[in-house]
């Protein structure tokens, strides 16, 4: 009762609050306020709506994974942003090979489950297919 009542009212607040964050930001800092105001409902409204709607439908939180992907999703930036103070040709020739390598790592450690690696085993061979490489 009232779940799409919830969600909306979360989205409107959230979008209308970014909005006025927005528009004060980017008078302050220009394209970095956009920024600023975008992530902000990026994040908040993902917050909100995973809470509430973990109310309603409740998931187990796996806090290890979480933490993982968190902490090696920031190693991951901060490597692509050392990378692009380089040349072009080096920043995107090692940034490719960063993405790759850091994908095949978690693919080929335990932190995806037997369903998950079924599905990038999936997603790969469509991939293939499609590109018409095996």
């Amino acid at each position: 009762k009232n779940k799409t009542k919830t969600t909306g009212l979360i989205s409107f607040a959230v979008t209308i609050l970014s909005i006025v964050i927005s528009y004060f930001a980017t008078n302050l800092y220009g394209i970095y306020g956009t920024i600023l105001g975008i992530n902000f409902y990026l994040i908040t409204s993902g917050i909100l709506l995973f809470y509430f709607g973990n109310n309603e439908f409740p998931i187990k939180i796996e806090l290890q994974r979480l933490l993982i992907i968190t902490v090696s999703g920031i190693i991951l930036f901060v490597g692509l942003y050392i990378l692009s103070s380089f040349s072009n040709l080096i920043f995107y020739s090692f940034s490719s090979i960063l993405i790759i390598t850091y994908l095949t790592s978690l693919y080929l450690s335990n932190f995806f489950n037997k369903n998950e690696k079924e599905i990038v085993r999936s997603l790969f061979s469509n991939w293939r297919t499609y590109l018409k490489l095996g």
